[in-house]
C-alpha cells in the first residue's frame, strides 16, 4: 500500500509572506508598547521612592514625639536627644527601628536587614558606608542638627515656624548628609525623577524639586527668602 505523501497545500495554511507580515505588525506593536511599559514601571518606582520618603518622614515625627521636641541629628558632636554621642542618623537605631530598619553588631561585623526602605527603586548606585552596611538613595539636612554647624547645635521641631517649607532630606548620592553649599557644587545629585527630585519636608510630606534645587553660591539662589526657608527654616 503507497503512502500519501504531505504538502504545505493545507487549507487555512500561512504563506511566507504572511508570516513575516505578522511578524512585522508584532515587532511594531512591541516597539510601541516597550516605552510605555517602561514609563508605567519607572513610575511605580518613582512611588517607591516616595512612600520610602513619607515613611522616612514619619519616622521622624516618631522620634520626636519620643524625645520631647528633639529633631535626630544629623552628624554628631553636638548635645541632642539622645547626649552628645547620637549618632549618624542612618545609624541612629531608635530613628531606624522606626522605619523597620534593623542593624545587628555581631561577631565583629554589622548586618542590616530592610535597608532598602533607604533607597529609591531607580538608584542604581546608592551611597554605601561598607562597615555598617548600610546603603542609602537619601540625604539629611545637616542644618537639622549637625556637628558640622558652627556652633555645634541640635534643633526641635518647635523652632520651624514652616516645618512645610524646609527641607529636611533628599536624594544624592556622594554622602548621608548635605546642604545649600554642597548642592551648588555637587555632581551626585541624579535627579531621578522627570529631571527633578524627591524632598522629604519637615511636616513629613514628600513633594518634587526641579533640577537645579535652590541652593547658596556666592548668594542665595533662586531667592534669599525661599532657599533659606528651604534649607534652615529662617
Amino acid at each position: 500500500m503507497k503512502k500519501k505523501m504531505l504538502t504545505n497545500n493545507l487549507p487555512g495554511a500561512f504563506t511566507l509572506t504572511e508570516l513575516l507580515v505578522v511578524m512585522a505588525v508584532m515587532a511594531l506593536l512591541a516597539g510601541m508598547l516597550l516605552p510605555a511599559l517602561r514609563k508605567a514601571r519607572d513610575l511605580a518606582r518613582g512611588i517607591g521612592c516616595i512612600n520610602n520618603l513619607k515613611n522616612l518622614g514619619q519616622a521622624v515625627h516618631l522620634y520626636v514625639n519620643d524625645t520631647d521636641g528633639w529633631l535626630p541629628m544629623v552628624t554628631p558632636g553636638a548635645v541632642g536627644a539622645l547626649g552628645s554621642r547620637e549618632n549618624v542618623w542612618m545609624l541612629n537605631d531608635v530613628l531606624m527601628r522606626n522605619i523597620g530598619v534593623n542593624r545587628v553588631y555581631s561577631s565583629g561585623k554589622w548586618t542590616s536587614s530592610n535597608n532598602n526602605r533607604l533607597i529609591c527603586p531607580l538608584d542604581k548606585a546608592p551611597y554605601e558606608w561598607t562597615y555598617y552596611d548600610v546603603k542609602t538613595s537619601y540625604a539629611a539636612n545637616i542644618n537639622m542638627g549637625s556637628g558640622f554647624l558652627s556652633p555645634p547645635y541640635a534643633r526641635r521641631m518647635e523652632q520651624f515656624s514652616q516645618p512645610g517649607a524646609v527641607c529636611w532630606g533628599g536624594e544624592i548620592r556622594e554622602n548621608h548628609y548635605f546642604n545649600e553649599s554642597m548642592v551648588a557644587a555637587s555632581t551626585q545629585i541624579p535627579y531621578l525623577h522627570n529631571n527633578g527630585m524627591n524632598i522629604l519636608y519637615l511636616d513629613a510630606h514628600v513633594g518634587w524639586v526641579a533640577n537645579p534645587m535652590p541652593c547658596y553660591q556666592g548668594g542665595w539662589k533662586p531667592s534669599t527668602a525661599d532657599s533659606r526657608i528651604f534649607w534652615r527654616g529662617e
